[in-house]
């Protein structure tokens, strides 16, 4: 046998993921974590990646982050962030709610969404690791807030 083409036998784990184990407690069958793999009938697939969701937007550019939520009046709401601009799902239609800033970010200042409920308005504030944090109620556009440094 010519040197380097040792055949070495290695079976895949096909239980699935146990990254709630240490790694050296994890049992046989299983991965201790993966990143863009699944398993599917028992076999490790590579994850199929990004698919387009519309035409135009929000899927032109990379979705970052999607939210769904009950606002203070009980109407169902869904915003995503992309990697320059906010959009809202509602009557079966994508509607840009970026605002006057366009986000500046990549790929790698992931957009972070949250809502806060409270009993006239909800608020869902927008973050990246690059842009001025952005607010909006979910029936305008976003808008620039400014927030005091907290002390650490």
């Amino acid at each position: 046998m010519p040197r380097g083409d040792v055949r070495i036998p290695l079976a895949l784990p096909m239980r699935g993921f146990r990254n709630d184990l240490p790694k050296h407690e994890v049992p046989d069958g299983y991965l201790s974590g993966a990143q863009n793999v699944l398993v599917r009938n028992g076999q490790v697939l590579v994850r199929p990646g990004q698919v387009r969701l519309t035409s135009t937007g929000p899927s032109t550019n990379s979705v970052m982050v999607g939210i769904y939520y009950l606002d203070h009046l009980q109407a169902e709401r869904v915003i995503v962030g992309t990697t320059i601009a906010f959009w809202l799902y509602q009557g079966g239609s994508w509607s840009d709610i970026t605002g006057a800033t366009v986000l500046t970010g990549g790929l790698y200042q992931q957009v972070r969404l949250a809502a806060f409920p409270l009993s006239n308005v909800t608020r869902v504030i927008a973050v990246n690791d690059k842009d001025a944090v952005q607010v909006t109620t979910g029936t305008g556009t976003f808008s620039n807030r400014v927030i005091a440094a907290i002390p650490l």
